[in-house]
């Protein structure tokens, strides 16, 4: 069925804008016919000046959860005064990934309490992994129309194509998007250091330490106090403990058993260095994992009594991540290293 023509005619805009984009839409737009909004929200006066790259920013912020379709008339007036710069710098904030947006991670006050490295460790990571998150959930979002490498990439960690499987697994990158990309992010530091009155809107009294490695909020639960217009992620001791590893870590164990206090023989001792912030295993790999559970309901999956070498052991590695996406993979989709490593490709 052919895009309504205001809408084919913002995705020429955006993709005039920057390259790449209009592909980017035109599958979305696909994908979620029933979210287009009404043509009458991408019309514009006779004569509007650059009306098809408007509507193209428009549609991204649609394609990219910014807006709903209920407001994004009243957003349009708002574009509708941007110069053709202010359009094209709009839509490089969303598709351009070379360039994260750390100006949208807010250290709060409770971060005066960190030292330097932990603060510069914190707007990194959640840096890396809002440029990396962007891109990992567009591409499921290919993946799942269409054959090609970027379902390749799904089914290493997802399993054999099932449109209502990969269905689930696009809405949780979405919601994952939506917390590290869709808005600005408020940080609160919950390390070894903190001390003092609590900096959060629901807490009363000090600020209580924290041996979680991160928490957040899924965007329709924010506790009432907190503002809905940013997301709000808390690290933990163990997000500012978290080492790299020496050369020698078996592929099929997580690297965070090593990290995290347990001992294991296989494992190659811990550096004093701070985790990379891309690979296998990396900070901002860990901190997907992790936030996963919070936002998606996502489980370090138990493995079935039929895996060949670790029945019952936790779902822990690459390894077991693609055993378990070729013979369970209705558990992949809900397994947190399952995310945690599929989002790492695109780093």
């Amino acid at each position: 069925m052919p895009l309504p023509a205001l809408v084919e005619d913002g995705i020429t805009g955006a993709e005039g804008l920057v390259q790449g984009t209009g592909t980017v839409i035109r599958t979305w737009a696909n994908a979620n016919p029933a979210n287009l909004p009404a043509d009458a929200s991408l019309t514009f006066l006779p004569g509007q000046a650059n009306a098809t790259a408007i509507r193209g920013v428009l549609l991204g912020y649609l394609a990219f959860g910014k807006r709903d379709k209920g407001v994004i008339a009243g957003f349009r007036d708002l574009i509708k005064a941007w110069q053709p710069n202010d359009l094209t710098a709009e839509l490089k904030a969303y598709y351009d990934f070379s360039k994260a947006p750390a100006q949208g991670v807010i250290l709060m006050p409770s971060f005066r309490h960190a030292n330097s490295s932990n603060k510069e460790n914190a707007k990194s990571t959640l840096a890396a992994a809002t440029k990396t998150m962007m891109k990992a959930y567009l591409a499921a979002t290919q993946g799942r129309q269409a054959d090609g490498d970027e379902r390749a990439k799904m089914v290493d960690w997802f399993g054999a194509f099932d449109d209502t499987r990969y269905g689930t697994v696009v809405t949780n990158l979405k919601s994952l998007t939506d917390v590290l990309g869709a808005t600005p992010i408020r940080v609160y530091y919950r390390g070894s250091n903190i001390k003092g009155p609590s900096d959060k809107p629901n807490e009363v009294g000090a600020a209580p330490k924290n041996t979680a490695f991160a928490s957040a909020f899924r965007s329709a639960v924010v506790p009432a106090g907190y503002d809905r217009a940013f997301a709000h992620v808390t690290l933990g001791e163990k997000f500012f403990n978290y080492k790299a590893e020496q050369a020698g870590v078996d592929a099929g164990i997580s690297a965070r058993v090593a990290v995290f206090g347990a001992v294991n023989p296989k494992l190659s001792r811990p550096t004093t260095a701070f985790a990379s912030t891309t690979g296998k295993d990396s900070i901002s790999g860990v901190l997907v994992h992790e936030l996963s559970h919070h936002i998606c309901d996502t489980l370090d999956i138990d493995l079935p009594a039929n895996h060949p070498t670790a029945p019952g052991k936790k779902c822990y590695g690459q390894v077991k991540c693609k055993w378990l996406a070729t013979n369970v993979p209705a558990d992949a989709i809900r397994n947190a290293d399952s995310y945690e490593y599929y989002f790492e490709q695109f780093q």
